[in-house]
């Protein structure tokens, strides 16, 4: 069977009834989806998510929710595994971020798509790691740097296991932090999108 172009992927917004089509998603992914994230996403921006669906079946999503007149947060972008690298994760990110409008766009991110997050006008701000504060050593905690303009951040220190193993999900299978799973970055207004 041959996969669904990118014209067939119809993006709308997403209820809070889709939140746990999302959610699940999501934590088949190894995120820690909280039990209140959705309803509290959903009364800060009822507009900010939105899934991708190819004959009515869901098969992307991703949420852009505005927090003011500035600043937005992107985050549960995903695309169902078997329907991955067909271009409708890049369709639902171009959907749902012209919902930001001019604001600065933050985002928690995968290594793993950090160059497209380039392709569209981010840049990286920070890392952060997972894991609980005690099994973090302060050499791992990661620097901040400054937003909007260029980045700022000195190179991260090199990292060692610490001795007790987090037990937060973002762990590898060693049980040490893996501070590279989720950069920060942010597009600031007038950024270029991504032409791919």
């Amino acid at each position: 069977m041959t996969p669904a172009a990118p014209h067939d992927l119809v993006v709308t917004r997403a209820t809070l009834a889709d939140w746990p089509v999302i959610s699940a998603w999501a934590a088949a992914e190894g995120w820690n989806p909280g039990l209140s994230d959705g309803p509290a996403f959903f009364a800060q921006d009822p507009d900010g998510f939105f899934l991708g669906r190819i004959d009515g079946e869901p098969v992307s999503a991703i949420s852009v929710v505005n927090h003011g007149p500035d600043y937005a947060f992107l985050g549960c972008y995903l695309v169902r595994p078997d329907l991955r690298g067909h271009g409708h994760g890049l369709t639902t990110w171009k959907t749902a971020l012209a919902h930001a409008g001019s604001r600065t766009v933050g985002l928690d991110g995968v290594v793993a798509q950090q160059d497209n997050y380039r392709q569209s006008g981010f840049r990286l701000a920070h890392r952060t790691a997972s894991g609980s504060p005690a099994s973090l050593p302060r050499a791992r905690r990661p620097p901040v740097c400054a937003r909007p303009g260029p980045p700022t951040c000195p190179p991260s220190p090199p990292t060692t296991a610490p001795a007790t193993p987090p037990t937060a999900p973002g762990s590898s299978p060693s049980g040490s932090p893996d501070p590279a799973t989720m950069p920060w970055s942010a597009r600031t207004p007038g950024a270029s999108p991504a032409t791919a």
